[in-house]
């Protein structure tokens, strides 16, 4: 049987771009630091590495919709420049002249919900070859040498409290959003308190944070994938009911 290898795309200046592209194998990495030029230099890489089938890993970040984001800009099919710039790979020659088999977005969730799925399907559409995505959180971590190996699905176990008098309380930061106090206590219900799992280094962000009073100071959480997790430091909670508490805070 022919052995597939991986290749993996890494925005070079997004979040852990640099940790990533260290972790990878040069032969499994390619750091991109402009959208624009990513065929060429896929074409240019293509001349270097030796024949074989390949997947195409393209490693970022989740946001709104848990669609990836690349450059900091999503990878929703819904945007004209995102279709051509793919439609570019396949007309240019480069997914046959690495003998792409396949392509993977690589980000927490990123095949989870109905506009990831749509993008997942029109991608297939443009390039002509299988593309997948993930349905388990995912982290730095999770990417090795030779590429992303798939985590096992994350168990929530109870253990791990948010006690927000063990979290550091201080000025409000720029761009949170403050609650009251009775808005907090309520958001607070509906996450699942006692269930915190660590997981540093997670391929998703925030979409929102939200400032818990305390006296004049203030508790930060970041709302991830949705509203369906919470995170403080490097600790996730999950959120019993995301449109419960979507609703709560478009209120």
């Amino acid at each position: 049987m022919t052995a597939v290898h991986h290749l993996a795309l890494i925005a070079a200046h997004d979040l852990y771009g640099a940790e990533l592209v260290r972790r990878l194998a040069p032969e499994h990495a390619l750091a991109c630091a402009d959208r624009e030029a990513l065929a060429e230099r896929l074409l240019a890489m293509s001349k270097q590495l030796a024949p074989a089938p390949r997947v195409l890993d393209l490693v970022g970040m989740t946001g709104h919709d848990k669609l990836l984001t690349f450059h900091g800009r999503a990878l929703d099919t819904r945007i004209g420049r995102v279709r051509a710039s793919h439609r570019e790979l396949a007309e240019q020659g480069v997914i046959a002249r690495l003998d792409i088999v396949g392509v993977r977005l690589v980000g927490c969730m990123s095949a989870v919900g109905e506009p990831a799925r749509r993008t997942i399907a029109q991608l297939a559409d443009i390039l002509d070859v299988e593309v997948t995505g993930t349905t388990e959180l995912v982290t730095v971590d999770d990417i090795t040498a030779t590429g992303f190996v798939s985590p096992p699905p994350r168990q929530w176990h109870a253990g791990t409290c948010l006690d927000l008098d063990n979290l550091t309380a201080g000025p409000l930061l720029a761009g949170a959003h403050a609650l009251t106090l009775a808005r907090a206590r309520d958001v607070l219900a509906c996450i699942r308190r006692d269930a915190g799992v660590e997981l540093p280094r997670l391929l998703a962000l925030p979409h929102a944070v939200l400032g818990l009073p305390r006296g004049d100071q203030f508790h930060h959480l970041e709302l991830l994938l949705d509203y369906e997790l919470v995170r403080t430091g490097s600790t996730v909670f999950p959120v019993d009911d995301p449109r419960a508490l979507r609703s709560l805070l478009e209120r």
